[in-house]
């Protein structure tokens, strides 16, 4: 994509090497400073006015709520797809060097256990120091299933990214908390100081807001009692803080 600022049309193509670092779509630290500031800034006060150019983005398939990842010199995204054996929501692939252009690998992540077979989507993943991805994503149950169509978190690894161990549910809702009585998801990972912490929302058929369990153990987490980004009244978190 390429941003109109001020009727300009910023290519990162375009954009010369300075010689710094690049980051995403092809700009410096620093180059994108200058760009974007007064935008960013605008998009905060309500006075940037945005318009988006579409350009190739390779072959053509849907790439919906990725996380994406950065290894070896590429972009890893994982997304939601319903390229799926069973048509249900699962995680896909795709690949990119540069950004702009992807190479989709598919479907990593089937729906295909009692506590996923509606629905394996939404992942948050994490790249471990030891070369280990660790995968949460949200998961439903069936009808006739122990677990029901509850919504809740599940992890799978991997040591390649593609083929992934699917490990079980690791946070499920609690319908004796009101915030997150109707289901839990969204899950994103985070890793400090060897303590895991997974972010992920809420949802009381009304309010959705964001919590997070932490601990050693991705198997064994405390959960903290209330939303740590709440909902508030009046104010453009009045009905959503999700991830």
């Amino acid at each position: 994509a390429a941003l109109n600022i001020e009727g300009v049309w910023i290519d990162p193509e375009a954009v010369p090497d300075d010689g710094n670092p690049k980051v995403l779509f092809g700009l410096s630290q620093q180059q994108a400073d200058t760009y974007f500031a007064d935008i960013l800034d605008g998009l905060f006060t309500g006075d940037t006015q945005e318009t988006i150019k579409v350009r190739d983005m390779g072959a053509e398939f849907r790439m919906h709520f990725p996380d994406i990842i950065y290894k070896d010199g590429e972009y890893w995204g994982y997304y939601i797809t319903y390229d799926t054996q069973s048509g249900k929501g699962g995680v896909g692939l795709a690949v990119s060097k540069d950004g702009f252009n992807w190479k989709n690998r598919g479907c990593v992540l089937q729906p295909s256990e009692d506590y996923d077979c509606e629905g394996a989507y939404f992942a948050g993943v994490w790249l471990d120091d030891d070369g280990t991805f660790y995968l949460a994503y949200e998961c439903k149950g069936g009808e006739e299933t122990a677990y029901g169509t509850l919504e809740n978190v599940a992890l799978a690894t991997s040591k390649d990214g593609v083929n992934w161990t699917k490990e079980g549910v690791i946070l499920y809702k609690n319908t004796e908390v009101a915030w997150q009585s109707a289901n839990v998801g969204t899950p994103d990972l985070y890793k400090k100081d060897g303590i895991w912490y997974l972010y992920f929302h809420g949802f009381d058929y009304s309010d959705c807001q964001i919590g997070v369990a932490y601990g050693e153990d991705l198997h064994n987490l405390t959960v903290v009692p209330d939303p740590i980004i709440p909902t508030k009244d009046n104010t453009p978190y009045s009905g959503t803080t999700g991830r």
